[in-house]
């Protein structure tokens, strides 16, 4: 893992081996939002990143039930007070480290671009707690999607001054060296488009 730029609290993070371990290793401690790198223009420009209610930008598979974008909340990942295997099981809900979603698959490999706001903890007492989502479950008894014990949210917008640091990670994955499995790899890229 290297820095390979870093202007006004934007580092770009190149990372090609022990992918989860490093991604995770910038994150543990933290609270964050992860989006598309393609984003960061539009979030820079507009000076907030909103909430997603209006689908105003791509959804993954997981965010049409999702109860931080139906209460027009900005999700983020809280990893405060994770341990280990508890981070394990957020990664199995929710590849933080490289989503699918977030990847391209190229002949040499797949290229995962994500960008990382980390949020300052001077708000972190604005945060919605991850049993917010459970109690209005409970009490609704209408279904939404959420990540038990790592997703909390932030109402309505999050001010780009609310993040002490944005990492913009570009994490790089060789592809196999067995022509079956590059071919299989490839194959299944190209039905997902």
């Amino acid at each position: 893992m290297k820095v390979v730029e870093k202007t006004v609290n934007i580092k770009r993070i190149e990372i090609t081996d022990n992918i989860y371990e490093r991604v995770l290793s910038l994150f543990k401690g933290k609270v964050f939002h992860l989006t598309k790198s393609d984003n960061l223009g539009k979030i820079a420009k507009d000076g907030f990143i909103f909430n997603n209610f209006d689908d105003s930008y791509v959804l993954n598979t997981g965010s049409a039930k999702s109860f931080g974008r139906l209460m027009k909340y900005v999700c983020l990942f809280d990893f405060r007070h994770l341990n280990d295997e508890e981070t394990d099981e957020v990664h199995m809900k929710y590849s933080f480290s490289s989503p699918s979603w977030f990847t391209e698959e190229k002949p040499e490999g797949s290229i995962c671009e994500m960008t990382a706001f980390i949020l300052s903890p001077d708000y972190y007492n604005q945060l919605i707690p991850n049993g917010a989502a459970s109690l209005h479950i409970q009490q609704t008894g209408e279904c939404y999607q959420y990540i038990p014990k790592a997703e909390v949210w932030f109402k309505d917008k999050i001010p780009v001054g609310h993040f002490e640091t944005v990492l913009r990670l570009e994490i790089k994955c060789a592809a196999p060296k067995n022509i079956w499995l590059n071919a299989v790899r490839l194959a299944t890229a190209s039905r997902k488009k």
